[in-house]
Parts: C-alpha cells; structure tokens; sequence
C-alpha cells in the first residue's frame, strides 16, 4: 500500500511540474525583443575587426547595451566613449516599435527594428554600409502587457487596441442613447 501511494504521490507531482512549466515560461519585456533584433540585425557586422567603438544614439541605450554584451561575448573589445584610432561602428535607428493585437486569449506581440550602420577604418575609410528591418512576433498573455515595456523607452510602449465588439458596440449605443434623448425631448414638449 505504501508503495501505492508512493507511486501516485510521484505522478500527481510529476504532472504538477508538467502543468506548470508552461505558465511559468518568462515572458521576454520589449526592450528585450528589441536587443535581440538588433543583434540578429547587426551580430555579423564588425566580423573584420575585433576592437572599435560603437556610436547608437543616446535615445537607445538599450539598443546599445544589447550590442555590446553580443559582441564582449564574442571577445571582442568595444567602446561606446570617444576613442580615436579605432574602426568606428555607428548605429542610426530608423524606426523601433512594439505594437499588439487581439489573438484570441492572448496578445499578438510584432516588434519591429529598423537599423542602418556604417562601418569606417580608423582613418574613415569605409568598410561596410548597410540597412536592414527586422521584425519578430510572438504572442503574450494580455495581463502581461502593461508590464512589458519600459517607460524610459516610449517605442517599447504599446496598448492593446480595442476590440471589435468596443468599436462596433460603442458607436451603436451613442446613437440610441441620442436618438431616445432626442425622442423623449421632443415627445415631452408635444404634449405641453
């Protein structure tokens, strides 16, 4: 009997572990989607040098921490201070967005990142130039969404949009609410 119970005890909480794997999946926030389409978009860029000094806008400084940890993991030596005498890597951000849509439960989450980069020698000499967009999707549980984005960063900001039902509904009830306002003011002064 006892191994009986031991047996069911070992199945209840090998399905309990199984049952909450997926609920306590982290969610990855915006700025870290964000990071990760900068470095899909820009990871191979410096393969030619292994020290230079990176220029992204000050406005994106996550964008730029992203970077810099990809490419210290590859070993390669990067400075975000002015540093003469080195390649110079310079990052301009032509568009960073997250927006959301309904997905039945959940929330379709789309990011979008639009880079352009210049890669110059350190005495200017270009060494490569190029643009790139790059978009990932993934869905998120809707209660989740407030929490994703990071206020310091208005692009990782977004708000579910409002439902069909909301728009369809809202219009509806504004102009019954109207037309009866409208009826019973006119039907209360016929009969004065």
């Amino acid at each position: 009997m006892l191994r009986f119970l031991l047996l069911l005890a070992t199945f209840a909480l090998a399905g309990q572990a199984h049952a909450q794997t997926p609920a306590d999946r982290e969610t990855p926030t915006n700025v870290e989607v964000l990071q990760r389409l900068g470095v899909q978009a820009l990871g191979a860029v410096p393969d030619t040098v292994s020290t230079f000094r990176l220029s992204v806008p000050a406005s994106y400084g996550y964008l730029r921490a992203g970077l810099t940890q990809h490419w210290a993991r590859e070993g390669r030596q990067i400075y975000v201070d002015d540093a003469p005498g080195l390649p110079h890597l310079r990052v301009d951000v032509g568009e960073a967005s997250v927006r959301f849509e309904r997905a039945g439960g959940e929330a379709l989450r789309t990011a979008t990142l639009q880079l352009s980069h210049v890669l110059t020698t350190a005495d200017g000499r270009l060494i490569s130039e190029a643009s790139s967009r790059t978009e990932a999707s993934d869905t998120v549980p809707r209660d989740e969404i407030d929490t994703l984005g990071d206020p310091a960063y208005p692009e990782t900001v977004a708000a579910l949009p409002d439902g069909r039902f909301r728009r369809a509904l809202e219009p509806v009830l504004l102009g019954a609410t109207v037309g009866t306002i409208a009826y019973l003011f006119f039907a209360i002064r016929s009969t004065e």
